[in-house]
């Protein structure tokens, strides 16, 4: 539900005042907003043009954090070949994987052990991928303009 921010208290009865409705005619008519008038606290909630709200169905809660270590090489042979390779190690930590605010990553949710403590619950994230190496090799054909 849509909720009054506390520093709009001190206004008390001054938000039951009726003001113009910025929503008149721009939404239907069957909604309370259709009316040409409307008390001034409702235009302060923060999204007012939803009447019942805003929900989230699956807060994001929790905290992820990256490492990594990267490395390239590149040799080049003559005129047209070269020789390429990239390593990468890294680590995901994160308190997210294993808990009920979230999918575990296997379309499962989880419990988190301790509900006051969810630093307790950071690991290593399934989504880790702690080693990962790319090698190429790449020759130009001489086929095109100015090739020999």
């Amino acid at each position: 539900m849509n909720q009054l921010p506390d520093n709009y208290d001190s206004l008390g009865a001054a938000l039951q005042t009726q003001v113009a409705n910025p929503f008149y005619g721009v939404l239907p008519a069957s909604n309370f907003l259709g009316s040409p008038t409307i008390a001034e606290g409702y235009l302060l909630l923060p999204h007012p043009q939803y009447p019942l709200g805003l929900l989230q169905q699956a807060p994001r809660y929790g905290s992820s954090t990256y490492h990594a270590l990267q490395v390239g090489y590149i040799q080049r042979f003559g005129h047209a070949a070269r020789f390429q390779g990239a390593y990468t190690w890294g680590k995901v930590l994160s308190d997210t994987d294993n808990t009920s605010e979230f999918q575990d990553g296997q379309g499962d949710t989880g419990e988190r052990q301790d509900e006051y403590n969810p630093r307790a619950e950071k690991s290593v994230s399934l989504q880790d991928i702690a080693n990962n190496l790319v090698v190429n090799y790449g020759v130009d054909l001489p086929i095109g303009h100015g090739q020999p």
